[in-house]
């Protein structure tokens, strides 16, 4: 508990929202901090996540190849944060969002946040 009683300190900072009153912009700032100390990456994690997201730009006449890449472990590291903040890949003919996509249907898609449905219309 903290000095008012109320959850506890970040060990960090010793500053918790919870020392603030509820709503206050000290205790929204105190909030983005311990969830931007939370989110943030190492710099191992960094790197792996660069290495993992480079792969694409390697080919089979580069030495290293993406093969030597992909069989080292911050390229294994890199794969999972991606993983975990994207989600698995979908290849593209195996995805029903790709399948129903036209340019009609992404522009409306920019344009209402959600796919057309039936009967929708896209105006100038």
């Amino acid at each position: 508990m903290n000095g008012n009683g109320i959850g506890r300190r970040l060990t960090a900072t010793s500053i918790s929202p919870a020392d603030f009153p509820l709503g206050s912009p000290q205790s929204r700032a105190a909030a983005r901090a311990l969830l931007s100390r939370k989110n943030a990456l190492s710099q191992y994690d960094a790197d792996a996540l660069t290495l993992y997201g480079g792969e694409v730009y390697l080919n089979a006449c580069m030495s290293p190849d993406y093969q030597h890449l992909a069989a080292t472990a911050a390229y294994s590291r890199g794969k999972e944060l991606y993983e975990q903040r994207h989600g698995p890949s979908v290849p593209a003919h195996l995805d029903l969002h790709q399948q129903r996509f036209s340019h009609a249907s992404g522009q409306f898609e920019l344009a209402f946040g959600r796919e057309p449905q039936a009967g929708d219309i896209l105006l100038f």
